[in-house]
């Protein structure tokens, strides 16, 4: 929907009413360079562009966020001259404050000395506009102080402080939130996350750098980044902390929220451009300006007087080459100034000229100091905090899914969060273990078929990129040994799978029907078995057992079949329907892959001893315990 200039105002006027409403507004307003007002437009007109730029997140005036760009990121810009001048208000509010006043006043000095010959009228505007900038350039210095004392100063900035000022700059974020209801803020939350993907993909195709149908394929892999100040009341603060990651711990000023998709790289700050010595140098500019006029003005009224005019900066040309000259001490040739007032405002414009040597070291020190704090900041620390392995977990039955959902929120404190991603739901589930959990539903049982194992394990490979995966769910038990007999709900861990299913059928030499099995026996790769052999030794909940699966789309309830199985593959430990499923498509991806299943039953009379819950809870129990002791952190 539209959002209206006259619901921006009313949002405004919600936001600014909140109990931490005009912190949060100084957050997405930060004060200016010369540090009188702020560097954006009034909130109101700030939420309109964004809402012509698709940057306004909007439920109502009671509930919405504002989404900005990271600074290296331009936005495309629209059809229209009003988009266009908007943008440039909102943008540059800060420059037109500060050039905007003196500009009107001198072409109202202007047309008050040589049009409506008031000369006293003239001079009083001239002065009110070189007033205003001077101020502003005072302004301006005592803010540089500020800020040089800040940078330079005798306390350590903490991480979270150089990430509060640096990481907005360099990436998408979040700089205000308003959500005055009661009811949850995840709806808000999940229509900012869409819209992030919207934008960076539109992003994209007016770029014209993908076609329509890759730009819906490509995933999007933007980190986000929001501000708790920027959050207008305590409730809406707490709930986003409860939903994104804080890197610094309670309180961190910055919270973090990690994309479904992969994060490769993350991006560099922009570099400084020493913007304080621009601001300082059109404020100069600005300032002999304004004194060029009133030179030459003074310098008029001493040739009428009676003085010589030869060599006298009378003009504003002369007078403005006069003034250039005197910031190095020296006067051009053949000018020089005869006025009192003309000779002080000479010596003046040495010293700017005197000044303006160690402001540009500074400034460029000041920068080159800035960058690399920065820089080293996003090199060395926030990589270090993306830099977490991907574990996708696969299940098919909903007590599997369910299992998986609550063992693992048992260690990440979080709930999950839910991505449509075509044809299947990708369940983000956080963080632990330097570890991100991603788990996915397979539709149906078995390998094959369109929601089967396989097809469902190469899609979501594909889209959500993990480091590893596990097969967490229940399987049968095949172990007969009456030392350790296998119980109900104890756990298999496979280190190798064999595929039952690809067989030839032929003759035997007495007409009976005989059948070879072919399958693939694949093992499981080393790295995550040994980790998981390592993680069994303090896991007491239920006996796990390393060994071989076996792997068929059939579903065994009969003694005689499995008893067959037994004695044809003594090593098996036990068996189930989609292990081979996720081994091809996991080996075909070059994705490390295991499989984690309990004992749901023996593989036969299923309806007597049989427990999915007990079996599926504690195979998702035994993968969380081994994520949290950090047995997926590393990819090897």
């Amino acid at each position: 929907m539209d959002v209206t200039f006259t619901q921006c105002r009313a949002a405004a006027r919600a936001a600014r009413g909140a109990e931490d409403g005009r912190r949060a507004i100084r957050v997405a307003r930060p004060r200016s360079v010369h540090g009188l007002g702020s560097s954006r437009a009034p909130l109101a007109l700030m939420l309109y562009v964004a809402a012509t730029e698709g940057r306004l997140v909007w439920r109502n005036p009671a509930s919405f966020a504002l989404l900005e760009r990271p600074a290296a990121i331009e936005s495309p810009i629209g059809k229209g001259l009003r988009r266009r001048l908007l943008r440039i208000v909102d943008r540059r509010w800060d420059l037109l404050v500060f050039a905007v006043p003196p500009v009107l006043l001198l072409l109202a000095a202007v047309v008050a000395g040589l049009l409506a010959r008031l000369p006293l009228t003239a001079v009083l505007l001239a002065t009110g506009a070189a007033a205003y900038a001077v101020v502003f350039m005072a302004a301006q210095m005592l803010t540089q102080l500020a800020w040089v004392r800040r940078v330079l100063g005798l306390r350590q900035r903490s991480p979270d402080e150089i990430a509060e000022e640096t990481l907005p700059g360099s990436n998408w974020s979040v700089p205000l939130l308003h959500h005055e209801a009661a009811d949850d803020i995840r709806p808000l939350v999940q229509e900012i996350d869409q819209r992030l993907s919207r934008l960076v993909r539109a992003d994209l195709r007016v770029r014209g750098e993908l076609t329509d149908r890759d730009v819906q394929e490509i995933p999007v892999r933007e980190l986000l980044i929001f501000l708790p100040r920027g959050a207008t009341t305590q409730d809406a603060r707490q709930a986003m902390s409860a939903i994104m990651a804080a890197p610094f711990g309670p309180g961190s000023r910055v919270l973090l929220r990690a994309p479904a998709n992969q994060v490769a790289k993350v991006r560099q700050p922009v570099r400084e451009g020493g913007g304080f010595f621009f601001f300082y140098a059109g404020a100069c500019a600005v300032v002999l300006t304004i004194c060029a006029y009133l030179v030459s003005m003074w310098e008029a009224e001493r040739c009428l007087s009676g003085a010589t005019c030869a060599g006298r900066p009378d003009t504003f040309g002369s007078a403005a080459h006069w003034l250039a000259w005197r910031l190095f001490f020296q006067d051009p040739a053949g000018i020089s100034a005869d006025a009192p007032q003309s000779l002080v405002i000479g010596w003046l414009t040495s010293v700017v000229g005197l000044v303006s040597v160690p402001v540009l070291v500074m400034s460029c020190r000041l920068a080159i100091t800035a960058q690399r704090t920065a820089t080293a900041f996003a090199t060395e620390y926030l990589e270090g905090v993306m830099d977490t392995t991907r574990l996708l977990l696969i299940t098919v039955t909903t007590e599997e899914r369910d299992a998986v959902l609550a063992a693992v929120a048992a260690i990440t404190g979080t709930s999950p969060e839910r991505s449509f991603e075509q044809n299947h739901v990708i369940y983000d589930l956080g963080v632990a273990g330097g570890t991100r959990i991603g788990l996915v539903r397979c539709p149906s049982q078995g390998a094959t078929g369109p929601g089967g194992a396989i097809m469902t394990t190469t899609e979501v490979i594909r889209r959500w990129r993990p480091d590893f995966v596990v097969m967490a769910g229940i399987c049968y038990g095949l172990r007969d040994d009456w030392r350790t007999p296998q119980q109900i709900g104890d756990v298999i861990v496979s280190t190798a799978v064999f595929d039952l299913d690809r067989k030839a059928i032929f003759d035997g030499e007495n007409g009976e029907v005989r059948q070879e099995i072919d399958g693939d026996r694949a093992s499981a790769p080393s790295i995550l078995v040994g980790r998981l052999d390592a993680a069994s030794i303090d896991w007491n909940a239920a006996r796990v057992y390393f060994g071989l699966m076996l792997c068929s789309g059939t579903l065994v309830d009969s003694k005689v079949y499995r008893d067959e199985l037994r004695a044809n593959h003594r090593k098996a430990v036990g068996g189930d329907m989609e292990g081979h499923g996720v081994y091809a498509a996991a080996a075909e991806a070059r994705v490390p892959w295991i499989i984690v299943k309990g004992i749901s039953d023996l593989g036969a009379d299923r309806s007597g001893l049989v427990d999915r819950g007990l079996a599926a809870r504690n195979a998702a129990d035994f993968v969380a315990h081994a994520v949290k002791l950090g047995a997926f952190a590393d990819k090897g």
